[in-house]
């Protein structure tokens, strides 16, 4: 351990006064960090607790009442910047960030994502201690100076989260807290007033399905997604509202027109919104995306569908039920953001999803 200061953090009867927590990523990976959040606070009951997030998943961080601070950063619009070759405003925007970081003085610093530009922002951050797991990836490793080896035994992300609090005296081996995402009143009459509109005010004859995916090969076939749409409306009687979120409003209105109107199409939705439709609906159909794992911390069962991500590593935690499809193939958890042949989602028949999906329904 390099310097004092690191020495004084790591002992026993010294709580750290500040703790930075960076976890940039994406919405569900954001979701399944919060469970360590929700430990560190209970060990740390005084402790100023920051998260450094990027501006996608600010929402979900912003939400946690157990923070005391988040800093946002602003990756969409740096890389517009970039792109624009507007160099002096994206790091003017970069170093606003890195800036006000510094001036909190973090004495440590939790890499969660360990990654190259996570690792960065830890060692921008200029906090003396910078946890992260080991083995690093993308280079990690050049910026955090105390790496923690997580146990080969423990699979899921919010269990490995877990481990690396363990040399600040976590309990790692007690069970963890489901993610949460409050939901406001607010967040509950914009719902209201769409399922009003709509004509869907029968709360729990609602069926979510998501088709949209920021990775390509984790989308189903939106076909799919329709014929889905139109079992549940004439087998089950079921109405099925189709989620989207940026950039995915055609590809849900495809589906709709596909489930020949059996679907609705949802209003336009926040994070926040988005869970507050949750609790309404009975079930959520979709890939393993932010929305599912919004929908499984909100308690709403949920039939997700994995192609690339392996479902052991990154299954939704939550109080609702959920069933994991996927094909156990060669190339299964491949991580490709990418695929042309797609089998592993399109293996995945409507009929299987239909019937887990009923199974489901039974049961709860």
């Amino acid at each position: 351990m390099p310097g004092g200061k690191t020495k004084l953090i790591l002992h026993p009867r010294v709580v750290p006064a500040k703790i930075l927590i960076v976890r940039l990523g994406a919405i569900g990976d954001v979701l399944q960090a919060l469970p360590a959040l929700y430990r560190l606070r209970k060990e740390y009951p005084r402790a100023h607790i920051a998260w450094a997030v990027e501006d996608q998943a600010s929402e979900i961080v912003q939400a946690q009442p157990e923070l005391d601070e988040v800093v946002v950063f602003e990756r969409r619009k740096l890389k517009k910047l970039f792109r624009w070759s507007t160099l002096r405003w994206f790091y003017q925007i970069f170093w606003s960030f890195i800036r006000l970081l510094r001036r909190r003085k973090f004495p440590l610093s939790i890499d969660l994502h360990n990654l190259f530009r996570s690792g960065l922002v830890a060692r921008l951050s200029g906090a003396p201690a910078r946890m992260a797991p080991k083995p690093s990836r993308e280079g990690n490793w050049l910026f955090n100076n105390w790496r923690y080896r997580i146990p080969r035994n423990l699979v899921h992300t919010t269990d490995r989260h877990l481990a690396l609090l363990r040399p600040l005296g976590v309990d790692g081996e007690a069970e963890a807290e489901a993610p949460r995402l409050p939901v406001g009143e607010e967040d509950e009459e914009y719902i209201a007033t769409f399922l009003e509109r709509e004509g869907l005010n029968g709360k729990g004859r609602l069926v979510l399905l998501n088709p949209g995916a920021n990775w390509q090969s984790k989308l189903w076939p939106h076909e799919r997604y329709g014929e889905l749409a139109e079992r549940f409306a004439t087998e089950l009687d079921l109405t099925p509202v189709v989620t989207w979120g940026p950039g995915e409003e055609e590809l849900a209105k495809r589906v709709v027109k596909i489930s020949k109107d059996s679907a609705r199409l949802a209003y336009p939705t926040t994070l926040r919104q988005l869970a507050a439709l949750c609790q309404r609906a009975a079930l959520f159909v979709g890939p393993d995306t932010g929305p599912m794992h919004i929908a499984a911390s909100a308690g709403t069962p949920v039939v997700a569908l994995y192609g690339p991500s392996s479902p052991q590593r990154f299954a939704p935690r939550g109080p609702g039920e959920t069933r994991l499809l996927f094909r156990d193939l060669r190339c299964r958890g491949c991580m490709k953001r990418r695929c042309r042949k797609l089998d592993c989602m399109r293996r995945i028949t409507v009929h299987e999803v239909f019937m887990s999906s009923k199974e489901l329904l039974d049961s709860s």
